[in-house]
C-alpha cells in the first residue's frame, strides 16, 4: 500500500513539469500590450495627414512664386492693384507644379521640389538681368539664335548682377526659404487607389486652374492693351511681364512656341496725318492694296487691308535730290551722338553738322545689332519671332536697300564687314536684302586680311576701310555701254565701337587711342567708349580721302547711323559724355543720322525720326518709286504727318511729346499748346505702335511681299 502510494506519488510528482510549461505559456501576454498600444496611438495621425498635409508643397511653391513676382515688381516698377491681383492668380501655375510633385514618394518629392525651387530663382535672376540689359526677357523662340551673341551678353549679364546684387540676394533668399520649408515640414505623399483616379483628379485641378485664370482675364475685358489681349493676342513680352508677371509671360511664351502664334493684325492710321503741304506732292503709293486683298488668302488679305488703311508718306521738295549719286550706307556699332566731338572725332562732327542735320533722331535699341540692322535695311520693326524667321534666309524683301537700288540700275550687290559671316546668320540674311556679294570673315574676307585679323575680337574699322576701299573705288569706274556712269550702293557694318568698355585689355582697338582720351575727366568706361569712336572717325576719314583721291567724292553720299546706343555701358557713363541728362528709356537712344556729301547745303530737320525711317527717306531722296505703306518707317523729310520713334518697350517719342510705357505716362512736348494735341492722342499712338510691330511680324512670318506684284 505504501509502495502503491509511493508509486502514485511518484506519478503525481512526475506530472507537474508539463503543468509548469502550461503556466509559463501565458507569460508572453505582456509582450502584446506594447505592440498594440503604439498602433492605437498612430492611427489618428495617419488618418489626419492626408487632410492636413497634402497642400504643404503647393503652398510653399505658391508663396515662393508670389514673393518672387513681388520682388521683381519692386525693382521694375509698374505697381497697381490689378497687377498684384494678376500676379496672385498666375502664381497658382507654380503651385500646380508643387501639386504634381506631391504624387512622388516623400524623398523623391523633396529632391524634385528642391530642384524646382532652384529653377525658380535662376529663372527670375536670369530674366531680370536680361530685362536690364536688353529691356526684354529671353524667349524660347530665341533657341538657336543665341550662339553669336552669347559672349557679349554673358559679360553684360554678370556685370548687371554685380550692380544689382540686392535683388539677386532677395531671389536666392526666397528660394532658400522654400527649400528649407520643403525639408522641414512633413507633407503627405498623394496617392490614389486607382491610376484613373489620379488622372481624373489632376484633370479636375487643371480645369479649375484654367477656369480661375480665364475668368480673371475676362474681368478686365478684351479691348486693346487689356490683360486678356496681352495673354491671348500679343507677343509683347515686355508688356506681359509688366502687366501679368513673369510666370504668366513664361506660360504664354511656351504656348506660343509649341502651338505657333501670329499676333492680331491691327489696322491703325496716324492721327496726325493731314495730307501733303503742296498740291503737286503725291502719296508714295504704287499698289491698290484693297484690290490686292480680294485676291489673297485670308491672312495675307488681312495684312493688305490693314496696310491699305495706314497713312502713306508723300513726295516732297527733297524727292530725287540725290538721284544717280553713289550710296555708301554704314551701320556703325554702338555709334551715339554723345561721342561726337569737334576735337576727338572731327570727321563725324563735320558730317553730323552739315548736309541734312537731324536734331531729333533716335537709334532704338531693339534686340541688339541684328535688330538695329533690320530696322535700317528693311524699314520694319524687329521682334524675336520675326528675326528667327528672317535668319532662316527664306524671306523676301523687295524694298530692302540692295533690292530697291538694284531695280533702279545701281550696282547694289555688295556688303562688307570684318565680323564672322555666321554671326546672326548674316550669310543667310544678306541675300534676302539684295546683297549677293557679301564679304566677311568666313566668307572671303579671311584671304584679304588674314586669319589672325578675323579671329581677334574686336575688329578694326580702319582696317575694314583699308581692305574694301579698292573695291569701292573700282565700282566707281564702271560704265554703261553708252559711257554713262553705273552708280553703286554699298553697305558696311563696322565693329570697333562694340563693348565691352570696362577694361582697356578687352578693347584693344580703343587701346590704340588711349593717349587721346587719357587727360579727359571721365570714367574708364567712358574713356574706352570714346576711344572706340575715334577709331570709327579715322575710318570715315580714310573713306572720304579715298573717294576724294579717286575723284568720286562729289558723286557719293555717305549715310551713317548707329545700330543702337552703347548699352554695355551704364547710363551714368553715357551721361558723362552727353551734353544733357539722358533717361534710359528714350533719350539714351538719341543719336545722329548722317546723310552727307561735300556739295550738299546744310538743312536742319526738326521732325522726329528713327532707324526704321532711314530706308523710306533714302528711297525718296534717290527718287525711287515705292509704296510707303509697306514699311513701318516713314520718310523723315515728309511733313504730311508727325514723326514717330518707337522703342523696345513700346515707349515712343513724337513731335507732340513722349510716352513712357512702363509708367503709362504721356508727357507733351515742352512749349506745345495742349489744344494742338489730337484727342485721345496717346491711346491712338499706342494702337499705331502695336499695329506696326504686329504688321512687321506677320509680314515676315507669312513672307507677305512675295504675294505682291512690284
Amino acid at each position: 500500500m505504501n509502495d502503491l502510494i509511493s508509486n502514485t506519488e511518484g506519478l503525481i510528482v512526475g506530472r507537474p513539469a508539463p503543468k509548469k510549461k502550461r503556466v509559463v505559456r501565458p507569460a508572453p501576454k505582456p509582450i502584446h500590450k506594447p505592440k498594440t498600444q503604439p498602433e492605437q496611438k498612430k492611427e489618428p495621425e495617419q488618418k489626419a495627414k492626408p487632410a492636413l498635409n497634402i497642400l504643404i508643397l503647393p503652398i510653399i511653391f505658391y508663396a515662393a512664386a508670389f514673393v518672387s513676382e513681388i520682388i521683381l515688381k519692386i525693382f521694375l516698377g509698374g505697381w497697381s492693384i490689378r497687377a498684384v491681383w494678376l500676379i496672385a492668380v498666375f502664381s497658382l501655375v507654380w503651385a500646380f507644379i508643387g501639386f504634381l510633385i506631391s504624387f512622388l514618394p516623400r524623398l523623391a518629392a523633396r529632391i524634385t521640389a528642391t530642384v524646382f525651387c532652384a529653377i525658380l530663382a535662376v529663372l527670375f535672376i536670369t530674366q531680370f538681368a536680361l530685362i536690364q540689359i536688353r529691356d526684354l526677357p529671353a524667349s524660347f523662340a530665341q533657341m538657336g539664335m543665341v550662339k553669336s551673341e552669347v559672349g557679349p551678353v554673358i559679360t553684360a549679364f554678370w556685370q548687371e548682377l554685380g550692380q544689382n546684387w540686392p535683388i539677386v540676394v532677395a531671389f536666392l533668399a526666397v528660394a532658400g526659404a522654400a527649400i528649407f520649408a520643403v525639408w522641414f515640414f512633413n507633407f503627405s505623399h498623394l496617392k490614389m487607389q486607382k491610376w484613373w483616379q489620379t488622372i481624373v483628379f489632376t484633370l479636375g485641378v487643371i480645369i479649375a486652374l484654367t477656369g480661375v485664370v480665364f475668368l480673371t482675364l475676362q474681368t478686365f475685358g478684351k479691348k486693346f492693351g487689356s490683360p486678356n489681349y496681352l495673354y491671348f493676342e500679343s507677343s509683347d513680352m515686355r508688356a506681359q511681364v509688366r502687366e501679368l508677371g513673369l510666370i504668366a509671360t513664361e506660360t504664354i511664351d511656351i504656348r506660343q512656341v509649341m502651338l505657333g502664334f501670329e499676333p492680331t493684325v491691327i489696322a491703325a492710321a496716324d492721327p496726325t496725318a493731314h495730307g501733303p503741304l503742296a498740291d503737286d506732292y503725291a502719296p508714295q503709293t504704287t499698289l491698290d492694296l484693297v484690290a490686292v486683298a480680294k485676291t489673297q488668302p485670308k491672312k495675307l488679305a488681312e495684312i493688305s487691308q490693314a496696310l491699305a488703311g495706314s497713312s502713306p508718306s508723300y513726295t516732297n521738295a527733297h524727292t530725287g535730290l540725290l538721284k544717280d549719286k553713289n550710296l555708301i550706307l554704314i551701320v556703325a556699332e554702338s555709334f551715339n551722338s554723345a561721342a561726337v566731338d569737334e576735337t576727338l572725332t572731327p570727321n563725324l562732327y563735320q558730317m553730323a553738322n552739315s548736309g541734312f542735320v537731324f536734331d531729333n533722331f533716335y537709334s532704338p535699341y531693339i534686340l541688339s545689332t541684328i535688330g538695329g540692322e533690320f530696322q535700317v535695311l528693311t524699314g520694319l520693326l524687329p521682334t524675336q519671332t520675326l528675326l528667327k524667321t528672317w535668319r532662316d534666309g527664306e524671306t523676301t524683301f523687295p524694298l530692302a536697300i540692295g533690292n530697291s537700288f538694284a531695280e533702279n540700275g545701281f550696282d547694289a550687290k555688295s556688303s562688307y564687314t570684318l565680323t564672322e559671316s555666321s554671326y546672326y546668320d548674316r550669310v543667310a540674311t544678306r541675300p534676302t536684302l539684295g546683297f549677293s556679294d557679301f564679304l566677311a570673315c568666313g566668307q572671303g574676307m579671311d584671304a584679304l586680311v588674314g586669319a589672325r585679323t578675323c579671329s581677334q575680337w574686336i575688329q578694326s574699322d580702319t582696317e575694314l576701310i583699308d581692305t574694301v576701299l579698292p573695291f569701292i573705288t573700282e565700282k566707281a569706274k564702271a560704265r554703261n555701254d553708252d559711257g554713262s556712269r553705273i552708280p553703286f550702293a554699298t553697305y558696311l557694318l563696322t565693329m570697333s565701337g562694340h563693348g565691352e568698355y570696362s577694361s582697356w585689355n578687352d578693347q584693344w582697338v580703343a587701346n590704340r587711342h588711349k593717349k587721346a582720351v587719357a587727360k579727359l575727366s571721365l570714367s574708364t568706361q567712358a574713356k574706352i567708349y570714346q576711344a572706340s569712336q575715334i577709331e570709327l572717325d579715322l575710318a570715315v576719314g580714310k573713306l572720304v580721302e579715298g573717294l576724294r583721291n579717286a575723284g568720286e567724292l562729289d558723286n557719293t553720299v555717305i549715310v551713317l547711323a548707329g545700330d543702337h546706343y552703347p548699352y554695355m555701358m551704364s547710363l551714368d557713363n553715357l551721361n558723362e559724355l552727353s551734353t544733357y541728362e539722358r533717361d534710359a528709356t528714350i533719350e539714351a537712344n538719341r543719336s545722329n543720322l548722317i546723310i552727307w556729301n561735300p556739295s550738299m547745303p546744310t538743312a536742319r530737320v526738326e521732325k522726329v525720326g528713327s532707324s526704321a525711317d532711314i530706308l523710306p527717306t533714302l528711297l525718296n531722296l534717290w527718287g525711287i518709286k515705292f509704296d510707303s505703306r509697306l514699311m513701318m518707317g516713314r520718310d523723315i523729310l515728309d511733313e504730311s504727318a508727325s514723326g514717330l520713334a518707337i522703342f523696345a518697350d513700346r515707349s515712343w517719342v513724337s513731335d507732340y511729346g513722349r510716352y513712357y510705357a512702363s509708367k503709362k505716362l504721356f508727357v507733351p512736348r515742352e512749349g506745345l499748346d495742349a489744344a494742338a494735341i489730337p484727342a485721345n492722342y496717346a491711346q491712338l499712338i499706342n494702337q499705331l505702335v502695336a499695329s506696326r510691330f504686329n504688321l512687321s511680324e506677320t509680314i515676315v512670318q507669312n513672307n507677305y511681299y512675295t504675294s505682291l506684284a512690284f
